[in-house]
């Protein structure tokens, strides 16, 4: 038996050799389907519990998510693993993969793993400015587009940093047929965001108030929201955007 391990398809990789996973964002994962192939004449075993096995100084987020075949046979046959990297925390992480097999030459046949954990914020800044530092043009508090809104804001509100045309937008309308009621009507509307409506009669008022009696209504990416209790007095809105 001959072993030989390629990742992609096609391209070996030797006993010793590494694989990155670049960045990833923390709480997602990255996989690495890893070829294993024998080329010799007789049965390639792979003899490991597991088979390929994760240690190293990072192995919590590092993982094997699925298992080759055994035995493979030669000098023409094949299976296949897949390597996960599912960061927890930032910064570069190391492991290394282990193959107990039963080629003479290559057992353990060892592959070295690298990966680099990035916060939501910071894939985010990458998207956008190339780089994950809070610095220059990706600064939370730069605004390069010109729009007056700081890049803190348009991560939040999930908008395009580098367009002023991309811009978070809020207007109240009377109800028809209502005068009682105000429609409070913002987009975009944008997955993983909270949105809440607060109100108060005065600007001089002390605090915001979350809307007691509401109705919610969406439309593609813009939400109305109804007032109930609005009354015919003058009354200030605004929509508190949260994420994770």
């Amino acid at each position: 038996s001959e072993i030989a391990v390629e990742q992609p398809a096609g391209m070996g990789i030797a006993s010793g050799g590494s694989r990155g996973f670049g960045m990833v964002t923390i709480g997602s994962n990255a996989d690495l389907v890893f070829t294993i192939r024998n080329t010799g004449i007789g049965d390639l075993t792979l003899s490991g519990t597991p088979k390929v096995v994760v240690s190293g100084p990072d192995t919590a987020h590092f993982s094997v998510a699925s298992q080759p075949a055994s035995p493979v046979t030669g000098p023409t046959g094949s299976t296949t693993f897949t390597a996960r990297f599912a960061p927890t925390s930032s910064g570069a992480k190391t492991a290394a993969l282990a193959i107990i097999n039963n080629d003479a030459d290559e057992n353990p046949y060892h592959i070295n793993l690298t990966g680099t954990g990035i916060t939501a914020l910071e894939a985010w800044r990458f998207t956008w400015f190339g780089i994950t530092g809070n610095s220059g043009d990706s600064a939370d508090d730069a605004d390069p587009d010109g729009d007056g809104n700081d890049n803190h804001f348009e991560y939040v509100a999930g908008l395009t940093p580098t367009d002023p045309q991309s811009r978070f937008l809020v207007r109240v309308e009377a109800v028809a047929g209502e005068p009682g009621q105000k429609a409070i009507i913002s987009s975009p509307l944008v997955a993983g965001r909270t949105y809440v409506v607060k109100s108060k009669a005065s600007l001089t008022a002390p605090a915001w108030m979350t809307l007691g009696s509401f109705t919610t209504s969406d439309i593609g990416s813009v939400r109305t929201v109804t007032d109930l209790a609005a009354g015919t007095g003058p009354v200030f809105y605004i929509v508190e955007i949260t994420m994770p």
